[in-house]
């Protein structure tokens, strides 16, 4: 079957694909020449360069050629006779002989011998048969010649193609008879008035078109057809067909110059097929061999891919297996540089991709869970955080009612105005935890001495800091930053206050706030015990407390720190807590303003 294909398919490419090929790449070459036709057709020197240039860089000859098919200009001139009808003085007719000085019809032959008689005088009468197309004789092609009192006779060799063309001619005396009116066939005798011939002492003198002659040649013939009106030629456009010449194939393309619906001009092309036939006919002769080394291509082709193809499949398939079954561990080791070495890193991606998804979601699941136990967790501490007061309201509104110990009521309305105002800060956190982690909240950044808000919040803490006897030391650069103030504020005091309620009576909390290169450094040191690493991984969630037994004695709602992480998010800041020598250290980082 392969080699089936193989043999028709070179047999179609070569011979038919490759000439439709020529064909456009012939027509495209003509359109190019159109156009300096178009530009040039007066300069007849320019026109022949041209021309000349088309058939040494693309092999295409081409031939300018008149109403009647005569070749306009030889590069060494015109040729041809004017004579004077002997009938009718008032006629001249231009009897034109390019195309037979073109095919060396005149040398060596009658031709130059009539020709000769003319120059020399010996006679000036020419008997002619001649045709032309429709009725006009101004211009004609003769068929036969001889000069008046001598029998030397030359017949063109489209003499015999003409008469056989027209079929329905009669000859009358020396006359022939065209009946339809198509072109004219009829005996003409002149006297000879102007002559424009080859010089016959000089047989250099002459150059034809390209020195072809089976293009010289083919113009006769297409005259002959063109004046016995066997080529119709009824539109502007180029006409292509094949043609084989002494077994040889061409393609011949024709292109009327049509002007007030009359041919004026005509241009005549042929360019060779031989290269292409030539090596269709050579690939025939070795298709026999063709077809022995494809068979025995095919077979080793068969068993190289049998081993190379077959191994690397058979590995992918081991590896698909085991990614079905979850194990990403082994990877393809097939490098080749070929669909199936590009299967392979496909398939090693795909591992490595879905091993990294079910990570992911592992991971996800993982979070899932967490975020459900701290949905519980916050559920409980909200709850805890709520009884509490609320087991206390409960308790001191029923000793008002019922009026047991009158002289305890102003401790009941203390109690009671004071549980409430926890539930009220309780409330506001978590509406304002709730706020800043809704992902829609936007800060609008301003600029601010942090010191100085360092400072003011210090004086605002004075009685707590002074009722547990501490020591605060600073080491403060009063740098301009940006951020949110009423917001970084709230993060100071709850830092401040966090320092304050852990910090043993007596002992040091320090403050620093440092600029940097790119930003400013802010600490808040406690003195004390230190923060196991499992609970500074939790320090920041809600409700938590490091030391559980502490709660509510040390008062706080458990949303302090929390709420102070989800403000460091907002501002993009850098935040973190750890353990000192003989501490603990709060610490973060904002931009600095720039003043420029």
């Amino acid at each position: 079957m392969i080699i089936a294909v193989i043999f028709f398919g070179q047999m179609y490419v070569t011979k038919y694909l490759y000439i439709d090929k020529e064909k456009e790449s012939v027509q495209k070459q003509l359109q190019q020449y159109e156009k300096y036709y178009e530009s040039h057709s007066q300069e007849e020197m320019k026109m022949q360069k041209i021309e000349e240039k088309f058939a040494n860089q693309h092999v295409i000859l081409i031939a300018r050629l008149d109403k009647e098919a005569n070749i306009k200009m030889l590069p060494s001139g015109d040729y041809y006779l004017k004579v004077v009808d002997r009938n009718d003085p008032t006629k001249t007719s231009k009897v034109v002989f390019n195309n037979f000085v073109n095919a060396k019809e005149h040398v060596g032959s009658n031709f130059s011998i009539i020709i000769t008689d003319f120059i020399n005088k010996l006679s000036n009468v020419a008997l002619l048969d001649v045709a032309s197309k429709g009725v006009s004789k101004d211009i004609v092609t003769p068929m036969s010649m001889r000069a008046k009192g001598y029998d030397t006779r030359f017949d063109s060799s489209t003499y015999h193609q003409i008469l056989k063309n027209t079929q329905d001619s009669t000859k009358k005396g020396h006359q022939l008879i065209i009946l339809d009116g198509r072109y004219a066939l009829y005996y003409l005798e002149g006297v000879v008035k102007e002559i424009s011939m080859p010089n016959y002492a000089d047989p250099d003198a002459v150059n034809t078109m390209y020195n072809n002659d089976i293009f010289a040649k083919r113009i006769l013939n297409f005259q002959a057809d063109w004046i016995t009106d066997k080529v119709k030629l009824e539109d502007s456009s180029w006409t292509q067909k094949e043609i084989r010449i002494n077994g040889i194939q061409y393609i011949e393309t024709i292109k009327p110059i049509i002007k007030n619906g009359q041919v004026q001009e005509i241009l005549y092309t042929l360019s060779s097929l031989q290269p292409l036939t030539k090596a269709s006919d050579l690939m025939s002769d070795y298709y026999i061999y063709i077809i022995a080394f494809v068979l025995v291509l095919s077979l080793i082709v068969s068993f190289y891919y049998s081993r190379i193809i077959t191994k690397p499949l058979l590995k992918i398939n081991e590896a698909t297996k085991k990614i079905m079954e979850f194990k990403f561990q082994d990877q393809l080791s097939i490098k080749s540089k070929n669909e199936i070495g590009e299967l392979s890193s496909n398939i090693n991606q795909l591992s490595a991709r879905m091993e990294g998804y079910i990570n992911q979601l592992k991971d996800d699941l993982e979070k899932e869970k967490q975020l459900e136990q701290t949905r519980k967790d916050f559920i409980a501490g909200v709850s805890h955080e709520l009884k509490t007061p609320l087991s206390v309201m409960q308790v001191s509104a029923s000793m008002l009612q019922d009026g047991i110990a009158p002289e305890m009521n102003q401790y009941y309305w203390e109690a009671l105005e004071k549980e409430i105002e926890k539930m009220n800060v309780l409330i506001d956190e978590m509406l304002n935890l709730a706020k800043y982690q809704s992902g829609t909240y936007q800060i609008q950044m301003e600029q601010f001495f942090i010191g100085r808000m360092i400072h003011q919040v210090q004086n605002n803490l004075h009685v707590q800091i002074h009722e547990k006897s501490l020591q605060i030391k600073t080491n403060i650069d009063d740098v301009c930053v940006k951020g949110k103030a009423n917001l970084l504020e709230q993060v100071i005091t709850n830092l401040f206050t966090n320092a304050i309620r852990y910090t043993n009576t007596g002992q040091t909390i320090v403050i620093e706030v440092k600029e940097e290169e790119y930003g400013v450094y802010i600490g808040f040191e406690n003195k004390g015990s230190h923060i196991t690493e499992e609970n500074i991984e939790k320090i920041w969630d809600q409700f938590y407390r490091v030391d559980k037994s502490r709660k509510r004695v040390c008062g706080g709602t458990g949303l302090g720190l929390s709420i102070v992480k989800n403000i460091f998010e907002l501002h993009d800041a850098e935040y973190g807590v750890t353990n000192t020598e003989d501490g603990v250290l709060f610490y973060f980082r904002l931009d600095k303003w720039d003043t420029k």
